[in-house]
């Protein structure tokens, strides 16, 4: 006679986390003073970057497809509301961008903007501009990019605020459900085989199972213990 012990412990809780990204150009999310979507210049046909009036040199153009800037940005803005774990900032970054402030639920930080591109770059955007995490993800969170005034490291001689610019707002979702663990246990026989059968072993190793099986957003742990009892 074999007794069996079955254990089966359900699991949940995976992590469903994603990141949003908000573009500037989705004014019904994000509402935008003293800013507008900017022009980027297109390469031509030959290979040759344009030189249309009023558009700005993206390169590399890995950076972004659309921007919103302003010359000169006194009192630019962007406001962005939220629900989420997380938020960033990204932002076309230069030595003409101003220093910002940036308002998270009513907190405000100073952010210089400045940086120097890379080389053969206008630009700067390999790093976002802002971010946060450890935020309530079920409250709404209203956040505020705005320009403050000239930035503390620029060296030139010109006196203008700078140049405000936003890329997007880009947040983290997380939909994590929290369960505890459940199990049963339950104990079944069967009959030993007869040791006179042909291709039959009178005695039974010890035998410990352990499967791992991922359903949807469940972890299923099953764990199975068999004793031979004389």
């Amino acid at each position: 006679m074999h007794k069996v012990i079955i254990i089966v412990l359900t699991l949940t809780g995976v992590a469903l986390s994603q990141n949003i990204t908000v573009n500037e150009t989705d004014t019904s999310q994000i509402t935008l003073v003293n800013a507008n979507d900017a022009l980027i210049c297109q390469f031509g046909s030959n290979g040759t970057l344009g030189t249309t009036a009023g558009c700005y040199n993206v390169v590399p153009s890995s950076c972004t497809d659309s921007v919103a800037m302003q010359q000169n940005a006194v009192n630019s803005s962007a406001t962005f509301k939220f629900n989420g774990t997380a938020i960033f900032i990204n932002s076309l970054q230069y030595q003409f961008s101003p220093e910002y402030t940036v308002t998270l639920n009513g907190e405000s930080t100073d952010v210089d903007g400045y940086a120097v591109p890379p080389a053969n770059s206008s630009f700067s955007c390999a790093a976002p501009l802002f971010s946060k995490s450890g935020l309530d993800k079920n409250s709404e969170h209203t956040i505020v990019l705005a320009s403050k005034g000239r930035s503390p490291s620029r060296t030139d001689s010109q006196t203008d605020v700078g140049v405000f610019s936003l890329i997007s707002f880009v947040y983290t979702t997380d939909n994590t459900t929290n369960t505890s663990p459940s199990g049963s246990a339950t104990t079944s026989s069967a009959n030993s085989p007869d040791a006179t059968q042909k291709g039959t072993s009178s005695s039974i190793p010890n035998a410990i199972r352990i499967s791992l099986l991922k359903v949807s957003a469940s972890l299923t742990v099953v764990l199975a213990l068999a004793r031979h009892l004389s």
